[in-house]
This record gives structure tokens, C-alpha cells and sequence, in this order.
């Protein structure tokens, strides 16, 4: 499994109406939550976390890299 989260070092961390911890409320529509390697790990280690690559264009952001197995379901 692959996936892709926004960094915390996003220009727009931290602007909108603040919901939770990282989490904001952005165009009155959006919900972001911005991710750091801490969160990373604790959100993703159950389902195999494999590779965290940091990743730098327009926007920063964190690709995550994910295998699945009998030890993690």
C-alpha cells in the first residue's frame, strides 16, 4: 500500500480554523490534517509501515510505503 500525506512544513499548516492537534478547517469545506514523521509512525506502524520518503514539490509532503502480511492484519 502507498500513500501520500501532507507535511506540517505545508505553507498552509496552521492557517483555517484549527480542529484538533494538526488538523484544520480550510476553504469552510476542507479538513486537513498535516503529518510529521512522529505522526507517520504512530498512525501507520500497525499496517506495516515499511518507508517514509520525504518528498519536495509545490507543496511538501511525505510518501509512505506499506506491505501487508499475516503479522500486521
Amino acid at each position: 500500500m502507498i500513500f501520500t500525506v501532507i507535511s506540517k512544513e505545508a505553507v498552509t499548516y496552521g492557517q483555517g480554523k484549527e480542529i484538533s492537534k494538526d488538523r484544520f478547517e480550510q476553504f469552510e469545506v476542507v479538513k486537513i490534517f498535516f503529518y510529521d514523521e512522529c505522526a507517520i509512525n504512530n498512525e501507520f506502524r500497525q499496517y506495516g509501515l515499511k518507508e517514509i520518503k520525504r518528498v519536495q514539490e509545490n507543496c511538501p509532503f511525505y510518501l509512505i510505503h506499506c506491505y501487508k502480511n499475516s503479522n500486521n492484519l
